[in-house]
């Protein structure tokens, strides 16, 4: 079942990431929590960037909610990040977010995997270009790559509705078995 936009698979390491799913905030399913950034819409959320629409957020309201985001994907939550459209502040909000995991060209990377429209103006661009992440949000995510390894096992860290994780697991378990017999 598609939701939104699309997905964008933010990386953790060499083989792990996060899912996180784009699209107009309307859409976002009750299952997710939702970072809204549309000032205009009224419906509840987990996270709250109220941004006019084709504007940039305020910088200090997207830090506090890169913060909250950051730690419901930490805590394996799935994320639902949308404006009106699911395009220009959405896209902010994930080049933003990919910036925090490292990715060297963040609008590019979230036009090439999300949507290729993604971050609609030349303000909305720059404002992700001179965006700095600040040292708590770096040891977050230093903190989450040093102990990715005890979930080895997973290559997608977030929790996605509708998917029986322990069976995930087991089946994992017995594909590596499978592969090295000297193990069991």
């Amino acid at each position: 079942m598609a939701v939104g936009l699309g997905e964008l698979r933010i990386p953790v390491n060499t083989r792990q990431y996060f899912t996180v799913t784009g699209g107009p905030f309307t859409e976002c399913p009750p299952t997710f929590k939702g970072v809204k950034m549309a000032k205009e819409i009224k419906k509840p959320c987990a996270v709250d960037i109220p941004t006019v629409d084709f504007q940039t957020p305020d910088r200090l309201t997207l830090y506090r909610g890169l913060h909250k985001a950051l730690d419901l994907m930490l805590a394996g939550e799935p994320l639902y990040v949308g404006c009106m459209g699911g395009k220009g502040r959405t896209g902010l909000f994930l080049a933003v977010l990919v910036k925090a995991f490292g990715v060297k060209k963040p609008v590019e990377f979230v036009r090439e995997h999300y949507y290729a429209h993604a971050v609609e103006t030349p303000d909305q661009y720059a404002f992700v270009k001179k965006f700095t992440i600040t040292p708590p949000m770096k040891r977050k995510i230093k903190k989450l790559r040093r102990w990715s390894w005890l979930r080895f096992w997973k290559t997608n860290l977030t929790r996605m509705p509708g998917v029986n994780h322990l069976a995930e697991f087991r089946k994992n378990v017995v594909k590596a078995l499978d592969k090295y017999p000297s193990i069991s």
